[in-house]
């Protein structure tokens, strides 16, 4: 799935925008905004949420709650070519959430009149027009991403929602730096505050629910990417799902007495099958994870699937820093040698953490770790807690993140 070229008369108009809208449009129109926003008492604050799975931004929402100077606003939307969002209304429901379902073919700014909105994903094709920056662009947009900044590539920094939006969130001044050397306009909008689900991960698994069955076997996860085949972007082909999958149903069955597995697919994975393989073929696949004696399917939220787990066997470059929070021991399945080459450097160095499944027999030889509590890199992955995956300033990142939109305290300098 690579890139379209531009016609002509697209690359003069994404000429335009870059070299004269969107500096017009931050320079002037943004700061003018901003700063009667900050004048308010209360400020509307939208977030876009479209799969459950996706949405990372649910602590951000509840430190909003309980502050005086926000309102926040659930909105949900299904992404472009899709309709089902019942896991994420049930959720909203089961939490007592209040939100509202947006009208796709309706701006932002005549349904809610929000002062900001909060999205989390920057590819354009999965935003719906009439939500899209410019036909809202008299509403200042927060990018607040719903994974890590793994990769290291051009396309991947340099999004339209990455140049419009008013400030885009960094989990750390390690992938800030490296990403303004290839941003178009050199980072002007980034602002490192951590990321909201940076703060759920590190919250004690206590304040969670376990969703794992007490029957004393080792608890394993299997996650494998959506990037199967050629169904994806330059520079991420990383899922092993079409050398793995079938054989991960394999340990599942001759480790039934010792180990319930979890399948957690990313969510594009389905649509991706389909596509390969059609709807039957997909369907089945998954059905015998929902149907096995010591398995099930995840789709939705993982967090407390994640804290009390025993392992993770993945091939998911968010998953390679955000399972390192639980202190658990990883295994990244590899698709290539040269997987770490275009990788933000601190990503590579969780991903160096993890244990490598070249083969069938490396993922055997883990899931035996597994079960006989073998695990030799413990200590390195603490050490790495400590030094790389906690918020800056000493405070969480929803509350970096209210000061940085509220320009107080370490963020009185952001505009």
């Amino acid at each position: 799935m690579k890139r379209e070229k531009l016609k002509p008369f697209q690359k003069f108009r994404d000429y335009l925008e870059y070299h004269l809208a969107i500096p017009c449009l931050r320079t002037f129109h943004t700061c003018y905004r901003v700063k009667r926003i900050r004048c308010k008492s209360r400020i509307r604050f939208l977030f876009i949420l479209q799969d459950l799975s996706k949405w990372k931004t649910e602590a951000l929402y509840k430190a909003m709650v309980a502050h005086p100077r926000f309102e926040p606003i659930l909105g949900i939307t299904p992404p472009t070519g899709k309709q089902d969002t019942t896991r994420l209304e049930e959720y909203c429901h089961s939490k007592g959430y209040p939100y509202i379902i947006l009208d796709k073919n309706r701006k932002l700014s005549t349904q809610v009149s929000p002062d900001i909105v909060a999205h989390q994903q920057p590819y354009r094709h999965e935003i719906h027009p009439a939500h899209s920056v410019w036909r809202n662009f008299n509403v200042p947009i927060v990018y607040i991403p719903y994974c890590t900044h793994s990769l290291l590539t051009y396309w991947d920094s340099n999004q339209y929602l990455h140049h419009y939006c008013w400030h885009h969130y960094f989990e750390n001044s390690s992938c800030c730096e490296e990403r303004k050397s290839i941003h178009f306009y050199h980072g002007n909008n980034f602002v490192v505050t951590g990321l909201p689900f940076m703060d759920e991960l590190a919250a004690p698994k206590e304040q969670f629910p376990d969703p794992w069955p007490a029957d004393g076997r080792k608890r394993i996860i299997y996650a494998p990417h959506h990037t199967i085949g050629k169904l994806h972007m330059d520079g991420i082909e990383y899922s092993t799902f079409l050398e793995n999958g079938d054989f991960m149903l394999k340990m599942a069955e001759k480790y039934r007495d010792k180990v319930y597995f979890v399948f957690k697919p990313h969510p594009r994975l389905f649509q991706n099958l389909v596509q390969l393989w059609g709807v039957s073929r997909a369907e089945a696949y998954y059905n015998q994870w929902r149907n096995g004696e010591n398995s099930h399917v995840e789709e939705g939220a993982y967090q407390a699937l994640f804290k009390y787990s025993d392992a993770l066997i993945h091939d998911c470059s968010s998953f390679t820093v955000e399972y390192l929070y639980m202190g658990k021991p990883a295994m990244y399945l590899l698709r290539h040698e040269d997987h770490a080459t275009n990788i933000s450097q601190y990503v590579g160095e969780a991903f160096d953490l993890h244990e490598k499944g070249r083969t069938h027999h490396d993922i055997e030889l883990f899931i035996q770790q597994i079960i006989n509590e073998e695990d030799s890199r413990k200590e390195a992955r603490e050490q790495f807690y400590k030094t790389t995956l906690q918020p800056p300033h000493g405070q969480s990142a929803c509350a970096n993140i209210i000061d940085a939109i509220l320009g107080q305290g370490e963020y009185s300098q952001i505009r």
